[in-house]
């Protein structure tokens, strides 16, 4: 029955990534949707922002408090649509380089068109460690370690 077992156990793995896969997919595709929105509302707002400075300008009115916040809602879309870009980017594991703009994959350790050093992620979220091997923060207090390295880990108690 072994050789069995491990049939259903790879369908059931294989089965697992796909459904992963399906998952991303979708997401991805609701990403793309609410992006396509939001560039449309940026493009309406444009609109309705030049026509409420023709008019302005042609009725010689002043419409300077309509004018900003017209500005405040294109601004606040282009927040909503920066956010929903690096979801998308996450997805699709790339990752966009700080001085040229290329995009880029997430293994990518130095940008293929520019040549600068990437940030991974998980080094960006990664707080640093102490050194000695223990893996604690490197902030902790000194006098509380335990272990020896004076990093506050705490990891001596932890073996005894």
């Amino acid at each position: 029955m072994g050789f069995f077992e491990e049939i259903a156990d790879k369908a059931k793995n294989a089965a697992q990534i796909v459904g992963k896969n399906a998952g991303n997919l979708v997401d991805t595709s609701k990403l793309k949707l609410h992006a396509a929105d939001l560039k449309s509302d940026i493009n309406k707002n444009y609109e309705a922002l030049g026509k409420l400075v023709y008019e302005s300008q042609k009725n010689q009115t002043d419409a300077a408090g309509a004018i900003g916040e017209g500005v405040a809602a294109i601004d606040e879309l282009y927040e909503q649509l920066e956010a929903v870009e690096a979801q998308l980017l996450k997805l699709s594991n790339k990752t966009i380089c700080p001085k040229c703009g290329e995009k880029c994959t997430s293994e990518c350790q130095f940008c293929p068109k520019c040549g600068e050093k990437l940030e991974r992620e998980e080094e960006k979220e990664k707080p640093a460690d102490c050194g000695c091997g223990c893996e604690a923060e490197a902030e902790k207090p000194a006098d509380s370690c335990g272990c020896g390295s004076g990093c506050g880990c705490g990891s001596e108690d932890e073996k005894k």
